[in-house]
């Protein structure tokens, strides 16, 4: 499965929540709130990896200089 049709079956479930229950504001909030905690647990994911990558590419740099000593 792609990432096209997981979004194509989130949406037809959406429309038909929405055609059956009538909550089109409820839903669609509900929505917007579960994308923009997945956006910011990416970006601090993100943020996280890439403050590893550093603290790792320094140790790596301070081990060369150590055995260059």
């Amino acid at each position: 499965m792609t990432r096209g049709d997981d979004i194509q079956r989130v949406s037809v479930y959406l429309v038909g929540a929405i055609l059956h229950g009538g909550q089109k504001r409820k839903i669609l909030g509900e929505l917007a709130e579960v994308s923009q905690e997945l956006v910011d647990r990416t970006l601090s994911s993100l943020a996280e990896h890439d403050r590893l990558k550093a603290k790792k590419q320094q140790q790596g740099a301070f081990h060369r200089e150590r055995c260059r000593s």
